[in-house]
């Protein structure tokens, strides 16, 4: 291998390889200890350079990073190495040792490698990965194949994803690079048995994966599509887990044919909220993936389970759900021979400690998710010059015009038409024409309350550039789901519809500038789609445009 040098043009000596797999080697980086070095194999160089170049400009935000000490949630590629030129690999951070998340959910396991966890930490870590996986959704990415092997889990209960370089990529112009292998035990039914380099995925699809690792989490390793059939007769081809998940058979669900493995922790020991999202996912989202709850959905219900446990009153190392009359595992304890949660102690619990928090607005509650804007492709936000939110009003002025003309006030009226068309305004200051423009927009749209929409913004720090206005009609361009709110929040519980590349939508109220962090707002709409309803959408991020005019 000849002179490295990465994208900046410094010089990359490479140190001792210290790991290898089927599509390259990983090595450490000489006087940059807090780096390594990725670099492929000659075949798979080819595949991975146009992916590395959209990701390394566009990462995900990671806000546990400027924490002290700092944390890396997502091990995300940082700069491009070229060998006399020629893309070889890529340098990431060095993520310290810690155990995949396999080992922390297998009880076994889990004793020798961090034996302080206990049923909290397990809720938080579940957390903790949940918000992980929405700062990729975020950021317009779809992790594909998200298992146990590429999340691991540190003592403090705070997770890092690894192995980001094979994830869905949705470029500027629209182009998808898709994600091409899967792990058949977290992959969706509807994706079972179809070769993944020919379909887009979803965040749904995500979504289904998170659901399992969460339900391994919390219910001591136990596979949510793992059973017992109910007549020993039955037989299946392949795995039990693989065939449930494929026919919908969710065994902790009532069903005709598959009951809970033997010695399973009963699935009424979880809380009631955290069941429901369960049964959401693995069967209601059986016949309508779009019902899987999204990452932000799991932040909100497991925050509350682990903030609402309760501690036992016999063993001070038993936290089990509040709804609940007695602790499960004392009643555990007595038909198995081993504990299922193992001794723990209780000082300095890293549960309650602000290391746990990740990333940085972790504990607090889905409304105060961060968005931020990724790097290299800021618009700044710029005001819209008002055309077609103006023309209403200076038609139905014009006609008033018309008629004084004809009756004899005509400089009287044209003063006024024109003093009424110079105090428009699309902030604050509301004007009495704007109730005229109210009038016809009632009238174009009947049901629409005006009374009880927000105020229109003029002026939105930290948003893209306004492409759309009122009266235009607007088509979805993303590769994911569109959410359709009740309101202009970033809440998951206000999202009530769900549209896809390709929905026609008109643009009936706004705009209306929503913040997300300090330095990130979104413009939003109210829109009226194809069915009637009438909902809140963004126009756009920083990065891409979820909107545009309609041809």
């Amino acid at each position: 291998m000849g002179v490295l040098k990465d994208q900046n043009g410094k010089i990359i000596t490479l140190g001792k390889k210290i790991g290898q797999g089927g599509e390259g080697a990983v090595y450490e980086v000489v006087g940059e200890p807090q780096s390594v070095a990725k670099i492929f194999f000659d075949f798979k160089q080819a595949y991975y350079e146009p992916r590395l170049a959209e990701m390394i400009p566009h990462p995900p935000q990671d806000q546990t990073r400027s924490l002290t000490p700092p944390h890396i949630s997502i091990s995300w590629p940082e700069r491009i190495l070229r060998d006399n030129g020629k893309f070889v690999g890529y340098l990431m951070p060095l993520i310290q040792k810690a155990p995949d998340i396999y080992k922390v959910y297998s009880p076994k396991i889990r004793r020798t490698e961090l034996p302080n966890f206990d049923w909290r930490h397990l809720h938080h870590t579940a957390l903790n990965l949940s918000i992980a996986v929405h700062a990729y959704h975020t950021a317009g990415y779809v992790i594909g194949d998200l298992n146990s092997k590429n999340v691991k889990v540190n003592k403090n209960a705070m997770v890092t994803m690894v192995d980001a370089d094979s994830i869905q990529i949705r470029t500027a112009t629209g182009q998808v690079m898709r994600c091409p292998v899967g792990t058949p035990d977290f992959t969706a039914p509807e994706l079972q048995g179809i070769k993944l380099d020919t379909v887009d995925r979803s965040e749904y699809h995500d979504a289904f994966a998170l659901a399992v690792m969460i339900f391994l989490l919390l219910m001591e390793g136990q596979h949510p599509f793992s059973g017992a059939p109910k007549n020993p007769s039955i037989s299946v081809a392949g795995p039990i887990y693989q065939y449930c998940i494929k026919s919908g058979i969710f065994p902790y669900k009532s069903n005709k044919t598959f009951k809970p493995p033997a010695g399973a922790l009963e699935f009424s020991s979880l809380n009631p909220d955290i069941q429901k999202l369960f049964v959401r996912c693995f069967v209601d989202g059986y016949k309508d993936p779009n019902k899987r709850p999204l990452p932000m959905e799991w932040v909100k219900t497991l925050q509350a389970a682990e903030n609402s446990m309760k501690q036992c009153k016999v063993d001070k190392d038993h936290w089990y759900s509040s709804h609940l009359s007695s602790c499960p595992w004392c009643e555990r304890s007595k038909s198995i021979a081993k504990r299922s949660v193992p001794q723990q102690r209780l000082a300095a619990s890293p549960v309650v400690q602000t290391a746990m928090v990740t990333p940085a607005t972790q504990a607090t509650p889905p409304a105060r998710t961060n968005l931020k804007p990724l790097s290299g492709r800021s618009r700044p936000a710029v005001k819209k010059s008002p055309r077609k939110y103006i023309w209403p009003v200076a038609l139905l002025l014009l006609l008033g015009l018309g008629f004084r003309l004809f009756t004899g006030g005509a400089m009287t009226q044209a003063n006024s038409v024109l003093g009424s068309l110079s105090s428009i305004s699309l902030g604050s200051g509301q004007t009495t024409s704007e109730s005229q423009e109210a009038n016809l927009l009632q009238k174009q749209y009947p049901g629409l309350d005006l009374d009880s929409l927000p105020p229109i913004s003029e002026y939105c720090k930290g948003a893209p550039s306004l492409k759309l206005e009122v009266g235009d009609r607007a088509k979805v361009v993303t590769s994911m789901s569109l959410r359709g709110r009740s309101s202009p929040e970033f809440v998951d519980a206000n999202v009530v519809a769900r549209y896809d590349n390709g929905d026609l939508l008109d643009i009936i109220y706004g705009p209306v500038c929503v913040k997300a962090s300090e330095e990130t707002s979104y413009w939003f709409w109210y829109v009226l789609d194809a069915n009637n309803n009438k909902t809140w959408v963004a126009e756009g991020d920083n990065r891409l445009y979820y909107l545009q005019q309609a041809e």
